[in-house]
Order: structure tokens, then C-alpha cells, then sequence
């Protein structure tokens, strides 16, 4: 996704890693000036700034709610 699409995220919202396993989901816990926080279903958590989320994308049931 794009940084404009990354900052409109909220919390709740469900991602993925574009290019991995089908496994590889997220919930974006955090939302702050410069960064997503994510928990991933491996239990990790990353907060990548808005710019760095271009192999992030939102999880289909929730695709149409950041266009373009």
C-alpha cells in the first residue's frame, strides 16, 4: 500500500504480506504521526513508518475501504 493509504488505516483493520504465506495476517493495533504498530499471527510486532509499507496490503474484507 501506498503511505496516503497506510495513514488512513485504523485500528482494527486486517493486513497482509504481499508475497507470503497465507498465514502471514496482521491487525493493526496503533495508528500514531509516522507509523502503523501491527501484530502478526505469529505473535510479532513491527511498526513500520507509513512510507515502508509497500508489501502491506489490506486483507480483502477490508480492501475497499482504502482506494487508490
Amino acid at each position: 500500500m501506498t503511505g496516503d493509504q497506510a495513514r488512513r488505516l485504523i485500528v482494527g483493520d486486517k493486513v497482509f504480506w504481499v508475497g507470503g504465506a497465507a498465514t502471514e495476517e496482521g491487525v493493526v493495533e496503533a495508528v500514531n504521526r509516522f507509523a502503523v504498530r501491527i501484530r502478526w499471527s505469529d505473535g510479532r510486532i513491527r511498526e513500520p513508518f507509513f512510507n515502508d509499507m509497500r508489501k502491506i496490503e489490506m486483507a480483502p474484507a477490508n480492501a475497499q475501504a482504502l482506494p487508490g
